[in-house]
């Protein structure tokens, strides 16, 4: 296989032509731009690691075939046989979500989302700056790259505008739904009352409560923008890839979490 593989890079760009060898390097380009692509749509996901993994096997089988192992490399061929289609299967999910940002990636679905997001954010800083002045405890989720839904338990399905009004009644001590986290996608409410996994970190301060726990739980492991109003003292906290920052009121908050969201757009217009 490696001595194939040096006979066909010899042919193709030491006895090649020039017009020939340059297209060649441009194909490898496209290639690449692709492969860069996907992978940074990707990013902040668990298939990324995932992939590695599926990548290290691949190199694993081509390093066993070059030092002569017969067992270890039969064995590492006839997985690599069915790569395409495992990596198809693992990540259909995200090969779907990839494919309808590629979609929407226009001009005119930029400027309508930039003002859903304008105007998601100012309806969310309101609802929190009042939750704060009563101190009703809330939890909020706004899901960045990371898909959530896997990672919640007992969610109730919203798909809702994101309102002050519908955040105030969903969080209200009456509620039958204001335990657990809300959770926005793509400018919309889309489930209430989601419960997360609490972080194991053992550094988390001790006047952090359960929401706090949750909250940098889902944020170790995510891209994902947490909100949490404490019952007992009315703070807002925002948790970001991990780390606690405290907000006085709801304009500051909503300053902060515009910064996060505009920061995430910018960088992916630059690809």
């Amino acid at each position: 296989m490696i001595d194939n593989l040096i006979q066909i890079i010899n042919n193709e760009f030491f006895k090649a032509d020039l017009s020939h060898i340059l297209v060649n390097f441009l194909d490898i380009f496209v290639i690449f731009i692709i492969i860069y692509f996907f992978l940074y749509l990707l990013k902040g996901t668990e298939a990324i690691p995932v992939l590695f993994g599926l990548f290290f096997i691949y190199f694993s089988y081509i390093l066993f075939s070059f030092l002569g192992l017969t067992t270890a490399t039969w064995v590492f061929s006839t997985f690599s046989h069915y790569l395409a289609l495992i990596i198809v299967i693992i990540f259909k999910d995200d090969i779907r979500k990839t494919l309808a940002k590629i979609g929407k990636n226009n001009l005119i679905s930029r400027h309508n989302s930039k003002n859903n997001k304008l105007e998601s954010v100012d309806e969310l800083s309101k609802a929190v700056q009042t939750l704060s002045k009563k101190k009703i405890g809330a939890l909020i989720l706004i899901q960045l790259e990371a898909e959530l839904k896997d990672r919640v338990t007992g969610q109730v399905p919203i798909d809702s505008n994101v309102k002050k009004e519908l955040l105030e009644a969903i969080f209200h001590h009456n509620s039958p739904i204001h335990d657990g986290a809300v959770i926005i996608i793509d400018d919309r409410i889309a489930y209430a009352s989601a419960f997360l996994p609490l972080s194991l970190n053992r550094n988390i301060p001790a006047h952090f409560g359960t929401r706090h726990r949750a909250g940098i739980g889902i944020s170790e492991t995510t891209d994902t923008i947490v909100i949490v109003v404490s019952e007992e003292r009315g703070t807002i906290s925002l948790v970001y890839r991990g780390v606690v920052k405290a907000y006085s009121n709801g304009n500051e908050l909503r300053d902060a979490v515009y910064t996060i969201l505009a920061s995430n757009d910018e960088t992916k217009q630059e690809l």
